[in-house]
């Protein structure tokens, strides 16, 4: 194991492979944000694109890292990126998904007309 290398004492080891699963499920959910933003850039919505950006890297990370130790402890401090993600993702779905119905909406009278 990497950390075993820098390391040697075996409750630091396992503490440092435990953060790190946690992290590296922080960084799939931040994958997807990315995409996102990335997506909103090239589709020249760059509003989208920045509030995804502030809600994901400044606003919601900063809370819940700071929150989720006193909450839960202080072997919470790196769930707190995993549920800021999972808040931004659903913030992005729920846009898409009324942005979806309006579209709908606005097919069914275009049609009508």
């Amino acid at each position: 194991m990497v950390f075993s290398v820098f390391n040697s004492d075996p409750a630091l080891v396992e503490i440092g492979y435990d953060c790190v699963v946690i992290y590296g499920i922080a960084l799939v959910l931040s994958a997807v944000n990315i995409t996102c933003t990335t997506y909103n850039l090239a589709t020249e919505r760059t509003k989208h694109a920045m509030y995804i950006t502030v809600l994901r890297s400044i606003s919601l990370n900063c809370i819940f890292v700071f929150v989720m130790p006193l909450t839960f402890g202080i072997g919470a401090v790196w769930t707190g990126m995993i549920v800021s993600e999972t808040i931004v993702i659903s913030i992005i779905g729920f846009a898409y998904a009324k942005k979806r119905i309006r579209e709908k909406r606005l097919e069914k009278t275009t049609i009508l007309c």
